[in-house]
């Protein structure tokens, strides 16, 4: 089948003379549809797959992606095998261990021993379960084992990555022209007040003359109420992120007022220190060498297709 080299592996295409598991009539859950260096990817797992996957995936494109999809998780297992952390790598084996989780929670209700989680796990749900257990597991290896993680590698990933994830906000000093619109009549006093504010009239006093009892025509938006503001005014909010001190927006609408804003200063709110975040930074770090890790094992894997049994795998 063209198009299934998966372009990140190597893929040798096993003869049906070779094949143990083929029978005209279908394919037994232990069926093997391909092997990544070595590791079986039986017919069941490959199925649990392409189930997921059907939703968001062409049909053209299901077998295709699925075999991409398995051969990374191989690729993850069979490293975590390498670090001691799993046995048997079969999917025979994930149903045992399956079975024997569910036997166990079962056995902790009758004892009204406390479970965490369901207290029985569908076939889709342990799956992923001890995968996101084994990624863990193995991250937490190699950070002790393969990474040299000190503190000057982590304060040069620090100032890589700071202004995406540890950028404090800016205090924003806002005005506002905010003019009701539910008579209809707000866009002309609107127009009215743009007018002026164009003829280089103050806005802090035409902000003043049009609010409401002289009031309401000032926010403050800081660290404190941000999260607050962003729910309930997110076209303000977004206006006023947007505009460096002394400018403002444009004219805007939001739950039936018309609005004008202008930023009548900006403080930057700096950084989380380092010493706050060190944690964070560590595991950011450790995720990114895993992720390059996995990606390079997978690059280098060879997969050999049993074309024989991936042929009869239907897709309807």
């Amino acid at each position: 089948m063209k198009g299934l080299a998966i372009c990140l592996s190597a893929v040798l295409i096993i003869g049906a003379g070779i094949l143990t598991f083929r029978q005209e009539s279908g394919l037994q859950s232990v069926s093997l549809i391909a092997k990544v260096d070595g590791v079986p990817i039986e017919y069941r797992e490959y199925q649990l797959i392409l189930q997921d996957l059907r939703s968001t995936t062409p049909p053209e494109k299901l077998k295709e992606l699925a075999l991409k999809s398995l051969t990374a998780i191989k690729v993850e297992q069979a490293w975590a095998k390498e670090k001691g952390l799993i046995g048997d790598l079969s999917y025979s084996s994930e149903l045992k261990r399956w079975k024997q989780e569910n036997e166990r929670r079962n056995q902790a209700v009758r004892q009204k021993k406390p479970i965490y989680g369901p207290i029985q796990y569908d076939e889709r749900g342990f799956y992923e379960y001890e995968l996101s257990n084994l990624r863990i597991r193995l991250k937490e290896a190699v950070s002790k084992q393969d990474y040299k993680i000190s503190d000057d590698v982590l304060k040069t990933r620090y100032e890589a990555i700071k202004e995406q994830q540890f950028k404090k906000p800016d205090t924003i000093q806002l005005w506002k022209v905010a003019i009701p619109d539910q008579d209809g009549k707000g866009k002309a006093r609107m127009k009215q007040a743009g007018d002026k504010l164009a003829q280089g009239e103050d806005f802090k006093q035409i902000a003043q003359s049009y609010a409401i009892d002289g009031k309401g025509w000032e926010l403050s938006i800081h660290a404190n109420n941000q999260k607050q503001i962003s729910e309930t005014a997110p076209i303000l909010f977004e206006e006023a992120l947007k505009l460096p001190a002394g400018q403002q927006s444009p004219v805007f609408e939001e739950n039936g007022t018309l609005f004008i804003v202008k930023c009548a200063a900006r403080t930057q709110g700096g950084y989380e220190p380092f010493e706050q975040v060190k944690r964070q930074v560590s595991s950011f770090y450790v995720e990114e060498k895993y992720k390059e890790e996995v990606d390079r094992r997978t690059q280098a894997a060879i997969t050999e297709i049993v074309q024989a049994n991936l042929d009869k795998v239907e897709i309807t």
